[in-house]
């Protein structure tokens, strides 16, 4: 009776294997995220499922947040999508024009409309940086030239285009005179970032500075332990309840009531 018990339990674990497979995720900022590699926000929950995006709003300077990357030139980070790209440049114009209308009640746009982005390894040497891209405002750091090839944990910062990343001297990490469309490496790579010089360019339609990331090739944390893929853990399991079937029929065979002839 234990053994078809047991037999049972199969799906049960299958379903167990199968609620620990990686599921992508956003991550959404808790609060103001810091500005320095040890203030940078740590995307919880901590694990090797992919990161897909980050959402937040850019209170002060910079917003930097702690990831994992799983190398192989295959991240990139961008927060041009089909609004930032289509609409909301319309947006803005809409808004500038019904401002210079309406002097007393002025309409903002709750969107970060010029921000840039700069990704930094795990001592906050500068790996790449941009401001525009795609003929946008918006930033994108691609997956081919200078995005990192070793897998580990690195610093993505989202800042204000007025605001630089300085190291203890207060001197750039990235070059200042960018290009549109330019994806930029650091001006020394011996220098560590310790903060962003503060923006003096405010725009005046800017309202509620929220961000979104778009990110590939990003983790929360460092790669677990494989676990098995239910499919394979279910042949296992399937052949052990053959097996176990099996030896059900070899007992009840073994013991079947003997039977004996009268006539002899």
């Amino acid at each position: 009776m234990k053994k078809i018990t047991w037999l049972t339990t199969i799906p049960v674990l299958v379903a167990v294997l199968s609620s620990n497979r990686a599921h992508a995720f956003t991550f959404t900022q808790v609060g103001d995220a810091g500005e320095t590699l040890n203030t940078a926000q740590v995307i919880s929950p901590a694990s090797s499922q992919p990161l897909d995006a980050i959402s937040g709003t850019l209170i002060g300077n910079a917003d930097v947040f702690k990831i994992y990357l799983t190398g192989g030139q295959n991240f990139s980070a961008s927060t041009v999508s089909n609004y930032t790209l289509n609409q909301l440049p319309g947006a803005i114009a809409q808004a500038e024009n019904y401002n210079a209308a309406n002097l007393l009640s002025p309409t903002k746009v709750d969107t970060l409309l010029d921000p840039a982005l700069a990704l930094f390894d795990s001592t906050g040497k500068g790996i790449y940086s941009n401001d525009n891209s795609f003929g946008s405002a918006q930033p994108t750091l691609t997956s081919a030239g200078l995005s990192p090839t070793q897998s580990g944990y690195y610093y993505l910062a989202i800042f204000n285009s007025g605001s630089l990343p300085v190291d203890a001297s207060t001197n750039p990490i990235f070059p200042t005179n960018l290009t549109q469309d330019q994806e930029i490496g650091p001006t020394n790579p011996n220098s560590s970032f310790t903060g962003f010089t503060s923006s003096s360019t405010i725009n005046p339609v800017q309202g509620i500075p929220n961000y979104t990331i778009f990110l590939t090739g990003a983790q929360a944390g460092a790669q677990a332990a494989a676990i098995p893929e239910p499919s394979s853990m279910l042949g296992i399991w399937a052949v052990g309840a053959l097996g176990a079937v099996a030896f059900l029929k070899k007992e009840k065979q073994q013991h079947k009531p003997v039977k004996f002839d009268s006539n002899v």
